[in-house]
């Protein structure tokens, strides 16, 4: 079966046959410790030499979503669908931190890189409703699956709003669950823009991504019960390992 790759795409081939490959896994039914198709076998369905379908096999295996047994071939050792989440803040959906019932771990883990007072920024400081000269409070984090880095998350705050964040941090890390329990702010709206996007070079980095990729941006604003914004935020999700779902519902 002949597998197609696009070969004019920056996104390298290798990448390009390791999404596809678990496209192919989960359209076939893949079971846990299944045996996948041979090296010999996926490099003729996509055309390519053996050297290029291991760089694929090895991102697969970076993954967590196979392991190669001497002798025998790769087998098939982790669930190769995308993580799947309703499309809202982390706040909202509870499922960004629940555990999980068979691992016993969160399914989102955020880690933070920066936390800081910055000055205004027009953009945003015209986004919250604040005086153009108004002080922000900037707030970076990494989004973990286990221990895959798959998003990064940057929000903006009124600084006046959340006096003495930057020496205390957050609790457990959780920008909602901080503004909740300490600040007393809950939102309860939500806006959101979303676009796609190439990841930058420092993106990369942060995300230990070797190559250009495809990536999911989110711009979202919160409000809380004033109908007042509270926070700007915007999330960059790799394009191949998240995917939303939006609910509507008629009145």
């Amino acid at each position: 079966m002949k597998r197609t790759i696009n070969r004019l795409s920056p996104i390298p081939i290798y990448y390009q046959i390791a999404a596809d490959i678990k496209n192919l896994l989960i359209d076939q039914q893949y079971q846990i410790d299944q045996k996948i198709p041979s090296e010999n076998t996926l490099a003729e369905m996509y055309k390519v030499s053996r050297v290029t379908l291991r760089q694929a096999l090895s991102e697969l295996e970076k993954d967590g979503i196979i392991t190669k047994i001497k002798g025998y071939g790769s087998v098939l050792c982790g669930n190769p669908n995308p993580i799947f989440q309703t499309l809202q803040l982390p706040g909202f959906n509870k499922t960004y931190y629940k555990k999980d019932e068979e691992e016993n771990e969160v399914v989102f883990s955020p880690k933070i890189i920066e936390l800081r007072k910055v000055g205004s920024v027009a953009q945003i400081n015209k986004a919250l409703h604040l005086d153009s000269t108004a002080d922000l409070c900037y707030i970076k984090r990494v989004f973990y699956h286990k221990s895959l880095a798959v998003g990064i998350n940057n929000s903006w705050l009124d600084f006046n709003k959340v006096p003495g964040i930057t020496e205390e941090g957050l609790i457990g890390n959780r920008l909602s669950l901080t503004l909740s329990e300490r600040f007393n702010f809950d939102p309860n709206k939500i806006s959101n823009t979303i676009e796609s996007s190439i990841l930058t070079p420092a993106e990369m980095t942060l995300l230990n991504i070797k190559f250009t990729t495809q990536s999911l941006v989110i711009s979202s604003i919160s409000y809380i019960g004033d109908g007042n914004p509270l926070e700007y935020s915007k999330t960059i999700w790799i394009g191949d390992k998240i995917k939303f779902q939006t609910v509507s519902i008629k009145d």
